[in-house]
């Protein structure tokens, strides 16, 4: 019977442990997501400056494009005035 007992009582020895094993692992498991968690808000955070930069790029160049057609149609019309009275000095 003492035997019995006795492996019993190892058995429930084992178990404490494997359980006191299960809970530190569980314990790093969780730094570790929390952790992962910070790394992803850090992330997003970075994504979002991406995202706004890239925006502002965009905004930018598409003002630029605006500006260079702009004066392309200046250049043209000057050139087309400068052509008709070339013609003009020809005939």
């Amino acid at each position: 019977m003492k035997a019995k007992l006795d492996a019993i009582l190892e058995s429930l020895e084992d178990l404490k442990h494997g359980q006191k094993q299960f809970e530190e692992k569980l314990e790093l498991l969780n730094e570790k997501l929390i952790d992962f968690g910070l790394r992803l808000d850090n992330f997003e955070t970075k994504l979002d400056y991406i995202d706004e930069e890239f925006d502002n790029y965009m905004v930018e160049t598409r003002s630029r494009f605006k500006y260079t057609f702009a004066n392309m149609d200046e250049h043209k019309a000057l050139f087309e005035m400068i052509e008709s009275q070339n013609h003009t000095y020809r005939h």
